[in-house]
């Protein structure tokens, strides 16, 4: 009986301890597409656009320009960072963490530049 319960003990320990990786699991990524209200030299005031689920928690978010954000054109290309525009719309990828402020604020790890409507 002492043998039957260490070998199951055994069994059970490997079990619980491999599913145990130690690796974290990546990040959920969100995508607020949204309209910028205002530009400062380090961050953005966005709006996001209707429909979004974002207006659920705030009707305007800002945005850190930090130096590890990328960029990306309209094509989906990697650019430097380029001039923003009041009224231009962009999509902005984050964790999906939203700071309860006023303006609310999220850490933006991409910018896609939206392509313009004629």
């Amino acid at each position: 009986m002492k043998k039957i319960l260490a070998v199951l003990f055994a069994v059970l320990s490997v079990v619980m301890f491999g599913s145990c990786t130690g690796e974290e699991t990546e990040e959920e990524r969100v995508t607020l597409t949204a309209v910028i209200n205002v530009v400062d030299e380090d961050s953005l005031e966005v709006a996001p656009v209707e429909g979004s689920a974002e207006l659920s928690s705030a009707d305007r978010i800002r945005v850190a320009l930090h130096e590890d954000l990328l960029y990306f054109g309209a094509d989906g290309e990697e650019i430097d960072r380029p001039e923003f525009t009041v009224g231009q719309q962009i999509d902005i990828v984050y964790d999906g963490m939203i700071a309860e402020s006023y303006p609310a604020q999220i850490h933006a790890d991409e910018i896609h530049l939206t392509a313009a409507e004629d």
